[in-house]
């Protein structure tokens, strides 16, 4: 039995992502530590708060492919959910989460936790529909951390959580959750009058379509380019702000971010088959790590259609 080039490539970018995790700690629940500093450093040192920082968007990636719509009652895509293996996904998380913090505060102690359930959580978690798989780790991840003794000693505690979308979003489809990559390789369709008959036209967009678009390089050396075909890694998550002591939530947003990524010079008939693997795993750990910077510091993309109030707590 052959293995279809949609699930090879998928699988593949599971290994590749994988293979570029970063390994801070041997154990993913021992919070990273900085080296002892001297204790006449010590006592120098401005007295920052303590921030614990938790991951906790699990090892799966979506992968969506956009298809023709051939029935009112089917959903214009196909889909497959991918195991990214070592926790990747979650260490590019704990990254950006502690970058952004001693970003903004440089006194700040960073601890960094990487949270992996129990066998039994966890089977709870991946049984979850993908629009509840986020309230369903939520609800394994507080009791575990409101039992830690640790967080007497820390003033605040950040989770990244996966959010899920229904609706479509700036040509991005519908029913993303967490982390994955969209394909979109369907141009557009314009639908005018004729300016003679007054009959409908409907037609292609032109070639430079109507969204921006990036190659998959980084800095000066991506391109930047206009199409309505591309291939788009995303990551939708909720980042919530706890009080360490009290676990009173002190903030809540959801945030959608994404890249459209396409390439003016490729040959290649299907835009799914312009990057490469090896391209493709760069560019989810780069969004992955970049988002939860953005996140921290209050920049990117904020989705507030999707924001949940927060309950009040006694």
């Amino acid at each position: 039995m052959t293995t279809s080039p949609r699930f090879s490539f998928a699988t593949r970018i599971a290994g590749l992502i994988a293979c570029s995790a970063w390994a801070a700690t041997s154990s993913a629940q021992v919070p990273a530590t900085a080296p002892a500093a001297s204790p006449a450093a010590a006592a120098a040192a401005p007295q920052g708060p303590v921030i614990a920082l938790v991951a906790a968007i699990g090892d799966r990636l979506q992968y969506v492919r956009q298809r023709r719509q051939v029935g009112s009652n089917i959903e214009p895509y196909t889909r497959a959910t991918l195991a990214v293996p070592d926790q990747a996904l979650n260490w590019a998380v704990l990254r950006g989460l502690d970058r952004a913090v001693e970003r903004q505060d440089p006194t700040s102690k960073r601890v960094l936790l990487n949270f992996q359930p129990s066998e039994a959580e966890y089977k709870r978690i991946l049984a979850a529909r993908n629009d509840q798989r986020g309230s369903v780790t939520s609800n394994v991840l507080v009791p575990y951390l409101t039992a830690m003794p640790e967080r007497k000693q820390w003033d605040q505690i950040i989770t990244v959580t996966p959010a899920y979308r229904f609706s479509e979003v700036n040509g991005m489809g519908s029913k993303f959750a967490g982390v994955g990559v969209y394909v979109q390789p369907l141009e557009r369709q314009e639908v005018g009058l004729d300016g003679v008959s007054g009959a409908i036209n409907v037609g292609a967009t032109a070639p430079d379509g109507d969204d921006v678009t990036f190659g998959a390089g980084k800095g000066n050396e991506r391109t930047r380019s206009r199409s309505s075909t591309y291939v788009a890694p995303y990551f939708y998550f909720e980042i919530t702000t706890y009080d360490a002591k009290t676990m009173k939530v002190l903030k809540r947003e959801q945030r959608l971010d994404y890249i459209k990524l396409y390439d003016p010079k490729s040959t290649a008939l299907d835009v799914g088959a312009q990057f490469t693997p090896e391209q493709l795993s760069e560019q989810v750990e780069r969004l992955v790590e970049t988002s939860a910077v953005r996140a921290i510091l209050g920049e990117g993309r904020v989705d507030r259609g999707d924001v949940k109030p927060v309950p009040k707590q006694n």
